[in-house]
């Protein structure tokens, strides 16, 4: 029995992305739930590899697609002080933004309308 590379990715992505990555996701702790989103993105790759060899680009676009928001899900699980400088300051204008929209959007409340005497 001989194992092309082709046969190691597709493995390879069963292996990562399901078995070790889905108990992972399931995690109730932050950072096994990154580790386990770290590991889908690995297999996701591995099957898109294989699946630009065979020639499948639609399905190979969608993998593309998993293994952003694989990518998307560990950094999220990250905690806050392991993040990157350039994106703890991102979020946190994000959040100024958001507050200053919510501030801006906000109405007082309307006063009763008030009937014309009969």
């Amino acid at each position: 029995m001989t194992l092309e590379w082709l046969d190691v990715l597709q493995v390879g992505s069963v292996v990562l992305g399901t078995l070790l990555g889905g108990p992972l996701i399931a995690s109730a702790e932050a950072p096994r739930r990154a580790r386990g989103f770290v590991c889908v993105a690995a297999g996701s790759t591995c099957s898109l590899l294989a699946q630009l060899t065979a020639g499948l680009y639609i399905l190979a676009a969608s993998n593309l697609l998993w293994v952003l928001m694989s990518l998307k899900g560990a950094y999220v699980n990250l905690p806050e002080e392991r993040r990157p400088r350039w994106a703890r300051r991102a979020a946190a204008a994000l959040r100024r933004a958001a507050a200053r929209a919510r501030r801006f959007t906000h109405r007082a409340p309307r006063r009763p309308l008030r009937r014309a005497a009969p």
